[in-house]
């Protein structure tokens, strides 16, 4: 459809060149016009142009109007554009096979003037009206890209044309990472504006004919048809890993987003549409398996870890009141003394059907299905009352440490429901170490800070989580309470052969102690690492060299080995 204010434009498909001049005359003051000698050429310029109405005649060699009707309401692209048949015939029959294949009006040959201005006045003004309407029907309201059914039926149309040609579609799945923790510390607004900034870089990897659409939430789609080799497909996902490696500026901050692809084809994969999307989807899942920030090509063997995802959210589900969680506890060691002084609570899940369950497979369908903070709140009760009466080699009470997701911190009631578990289990507040991500301080939401603050006096203590990993602001450990920063694991698992990581911890050390923080350093497996540590003037290590976790009673055997 023309913009506003531009001539509109109509393409009259005739094979008399003096039928062409007579309708040029009477149009071309107010229209664009465009023409063509036969159906296919006339097919092309309508598959390119997408003018606002065509001018068709019924009559012509090798592909007649008909024809011509049938193959533009096939495809998705031109199948809008309303088609008036120009006709020497004026029998009802043929009126009832044009307006059967979709015709919208007839204009009899020899054409007057009057009656082609009008009708075809008519016509636009109505295409107008439904163009509007159907924007809003096919077309996603915040990104402008198409939606999900319009995506769907491109989608179809491209397998279809493409299967014909012997060429391949391919179908990408590209879910944005981390998006929903953007949207919830940032607010809505810039989850927003991430959005149109993801369709935005998007368009730009794709060439003019290919499709990029919007399927809901962070969840978008892109189609590439007529390719000949799978390897087209992956350049495209290279180009949008290289654009999404630049930061983006949201509520004047400078985030790294990062995307996780899936990608199938037809007819490889599927020729059905819809199993070709299942497939997309199955890919990118992988993708997000695999450590995010990726893309994968689907094979049949992804449909187990589908299965797999499925069987774990159904047993999700009733877990916690069939007792199938259990707390883990791994000790936390004071670094010159190797003694104990507390320990870090970790949930595990034992299933009677599954087994054992690694929290790296259920902790994201927990989040997605919205038990997360269930489980925060088990964890914490657990780990409590557990810590309630035990000390370390040298009489003190052990600190306990325990992980509180975003989605608990997003609960005004956070701070009534710690102060309350530590009242009916008894535990000293100085005891209980909270360990928030960077992630959740995004924005420095002021109901976070309130939170933070409001358990601060009760005595709660807290560390930053993964330093180091997010988005690093420094400016947070200035504003918020904290009293604790854990080094990542990726800093010390290599701490012996990467010496640009032995400046990173050192720096990070110096800074906390400067800043009166103590300093955790996760995963710690080597002497090696242990002695720079120690050198570094490390607080506090935690890692498989001295436990891996454990549960309450073989804790409580660490700490009897300890005093002996």
């Amino acid at each position: 459809m023309s913009k506003p204010f531009e001539k509109p434009s109509i393409l009259i498909i005739d094979d008399t060149p003096d039928s062409i001049t007579i309708l040029n005359q009477i149009l071309q003051q107010e229209y664009r016009v465009l023409f063509a000698l036969n159906g296919s050429k006339g097919l092309s310029i309508a598959r390119q142009q997408k003018p606002d109405l065509i001018l068709l005649d019924v009559s012509m060699p090798e592909m007649d109007g008909y024809q011509v009707c049938r193959e533009l309401k096939a495809n998705p692209d031109t199948r809008d554009i309303p088609v008036i048949f120009v006709t020497a015939r004026d029998q009802d029959d043929d009126h009832e096979m044009g307006f059967r294949l979709g015709a919208v009006d007839y204009l009899t040959k020899p054409v007057r003037p009057s009656t082609v201005k009008v009708r075809v006045k008519n016509q636009l003004q109505l295409r107008r009206s439904e163009e509007l309407i159907l924007h809003q029907a096919l077309y996603d309201s915040l990104t402008n890209l198409p939606n999900r059914s319009l995506s769907m039926d491109r989608l179809r149309y491209a397998i279809t044309n493409d299967s014909r040609d012997l060429l391949k579609t391919a179908l990408l799945f590209i879910d944005l990472d981390n998006f929903k923790k953007i949207n919830d510390t940032l607010g809505h607004d810039a989850g927003d504006q991430l959005l149109k900034e993801t369709a935005a870089r998007l368009n730009r990897c794709v060439r003019r004919g290919d499709t990029v659409g919007r399927l809901g939430g962070d969840e978008f789609i892109i189609i590439l048809s007529a390719l000949e080799h799978t390897v087209d497909a992956k350049l495209v996902a290279d180009n949008i890993m290289r654009l999404f490696a630049k930061p983006v500026k949201i509520s004047h901050m400078e985030l790294l987003i990062t995307v996780s692809i899936g990608i199938s084809f037809s007819p490889d994969d599927s020729r059905d549409y819809k199993q070709l999307l299942v497939n997309a989807d199955t890919a990118m899942y992988q993708s997000k398996q695999s450590g995010r920030n990726n893309y994968h090509l689907f094979n049949g063997e992804m449909n187990q870890t589908v299965m797999r995802r499925m069987t774990l959210e159904n047993h999700l589900h009733h877990a916690l009141e069939k007792n199938e969680f259990c707390v883990y506890y791994q000790p936390l060691i004071e670094t010159t003394s190797r003694n104990i002084i507390g320990a870090e609570a970790l949930i595990r899940w034992d299933n009677p059907q599954l087994g054992r369950v690694s929290p790296d497979e259920f902790i994201g369908i927990a989040e997605q299905i919205g038990i997360i903070e269930q489980l925060g709140v088990y964890v914490l009760q657990q780990a409590c009352h557990f810590f309630k009466d035990l000390t370390g080699s040298d009489g003190q009470p052990l600190t306990i440490a325990v992980n509180v997701s975003p989605q608990q911190f997003r609960q005004n009631h956070l701070p009534d429901l710690v102060d309350n578990i530590l009242k009916e289990t008894g535990l000293e507040p100085e005891q209980l170490e909270l360990e928030v991500t960077e992630g959740l301080l995004l924005g420095s939401q002021s109901n976070i800070k309130d939170a933070l603050l409001a358990l601060r006096q009760l005595g709660v203590h807290f560390s930053m989580d993964d330093f180091g990993t997010g988005y690093s602001s420094l400016s947070y450990l200035r504003e918020f309470p904290f009293s604790i920063i854990k080094i990542d694991r990726s800093f010390i698992s290599d701490l012996q052969n990467k010496p640009e990581d032995q400046v990173l911890v050192t720096a990070a050390i110096a800074m906390a102690h400067a800043l009166d923080m103590k300093v955790i350093a996760e995963g710690v497996e080597t002497e090696f690492q242990l002695q720079f540590l120690k050198e570094k003037q490390c607080d506090i290590c935690q890692g498989y060299l001295f436990s891996k976790p454990v549960d309450g009673d073989n804790f409580k055997q660490l700490l009897t080995q300890q005093e002996k």
